[in-house]
């Protein structure tokens, strides 16, 4: 039992019982009067005789009524046969100290993996920040350079259409020269005809000259038209058979120089979605093409023909000039491809036309025949009735 306080004391003839803060001790039983002394003196009885080496052999759980109350003690008893003595030793159940560790080590562990959780969700959300910083960088930096590229694609857009009408200006200059001269002389007859007091044949003198102001004042309103930088993305609904009289108004002056037998076959009307003027620089490029085409050719023959098929309307233009070399069908959408002269292009007609027809939803392709070369687009049909 080890050392006890003097203050507490044994009463051992033939029942005693003593209370310490912990535990309460009993000895039953008679003891040998030579034991009486060192117990009174000291207030302890011996280890060698108590046999503390063996306590807690037999013990069990018990609630006992103590000076603080009822309490659960641990009742541990030790039989001394020598001094015809049982002693019961009485004490609240102790916590073990592995079990402390362990009951420390798991709240440690719980602590510490709170701190890692909390960590990894900090984390967690940081990283979520910088990837969602990241992609809003991304997308503007995305739409900044479509921006960049669609304000230079209209550029070359419009670079192309203004090279297209310097390429038509010598034609367009004598279209406009030509009516001015035959006006001069049929003004100079009217002044005659006035003079002379012939009013009714004055006036019909000023018939052709009125029908000749009337097509150049629309041919000059075209071309300002034409020649107007217009937004991209724009969707209007237009007639595509519309486009394509106003594209030969333009290249009228060059198909009767160059004594072209056109042929058109238009389905009237042909709706559709998209930029009109857009529309009629991709078919001055085609018409240009194969008026280029049909240079060196003693007759020549061009078919322009707007068909329905599968929904869509397909506008094509057909001539009987050269036709494309095979190893060059895969690049003449390319930029800059060119097989004519130097001088007489920059390759970006057909480019240009190509990336027109695909941002309005079309395609534009090219191919052979029998008797030159074919380029066609489709759109869909805007099936609206006007």
């Amino acid at each position: 039992m080890g050392q006890r306080r003097k203050r507490h004391r044994f009463h051992c003839q033939s029942i005693g019982l003593a209370l310490s803060g912990t535990a309460a001790y009993f000895c039953r039983g008679p003891c040998r009067p030579a034991a009486h002394s060192p117990i009174r003196q000291e207030g302890t009885f011996p280890a060698a005789q108590s046999g503390h080496g063996q306590l807690g052999k037999n013990s069990h759980l018990s609630r006992v009524e103590g000076p603080d109350g009822t309490t659960d003690y641990l009742w541990q008893s030790l039989p001394l046969p020598d001094e015809n003595w049982t002693l019961h030793l009485l004490r609240k159940p102790p916590t073990s100290s592995e079990d402390i560790r362990n009951a420390g080590l798991a709240a440690a562990g719980i602590w510490l993996a709170l701190i890692f959780l909390a960590l990894f969700l900090y984390q967690r959300w940081r990283l979520a920040r910088l990837r969602e910083r990241n992609r809003d960088e991304l997308e503007r930096l995305v739409q900044e350079r479509t921006r960049d590229l669609q304000t230079a694609q209209d550029g070359l857009v419009q670079s192309a259409k203004l090279a297209a009408l310097g390429q038509m200006s010598a034609a367009l200059a004598h279209e406009i020269n030509q009516p001015l001269t035959a006006q001069r002389m049929q003004l100079a007859t009217v002044r005659l005809l006035l003079d002379q007091g012939r009013i009714d044949e004055a006036c019909k003198a000023l018939v052709p000259v009125d029908q000749q102001l009337t097509r150049m004042a629309a041919l000059t309103s075209h071309l300002k038209t034409f020649a107007r930088k217009s937004p991209s993305g724009l969707r209007e609904r237009l007639d595509l058979a519309t486009v394509v009289d106003q594209a030969l108004l333009l290249l009228d002056p060059r198909l009767r120089e160059e004594h072209i037998d056109c042929v058109l076959h238009l389905s009237r009307p042909s709706w559709v979605r998209g930029d009109a003027i857009r529309l009629e620089q991709v078919l001055i490029n085609l018409l240009r093409n194969a008026l280029d085409a049909m240079r060196e050719r003693p007759s020549r023959r061009l078919e322009v023909r707007i068909d329905a098929i599968d929904k869509q309307w397909r506008l094509s233009v057909k001539d009987n000039g050269t036709g494309i070399a095979e190893e060059n069908l895969a690049s003449i959408f390319d930029p800059f491809f060119t097989t004519k002269p130097v001088g007489d292009g920059l390759g970006l007609g057909l480019a240009v036309s190509y990336a027109i027809i695909h941002e309005l939803g079309g395609q534009l392709t090219a191919q052979n025949h029998a008797e030159g070369a074919v380029f066609w687009f489709s759109l869909p049909n805007d099936f609206l009735e006007a």
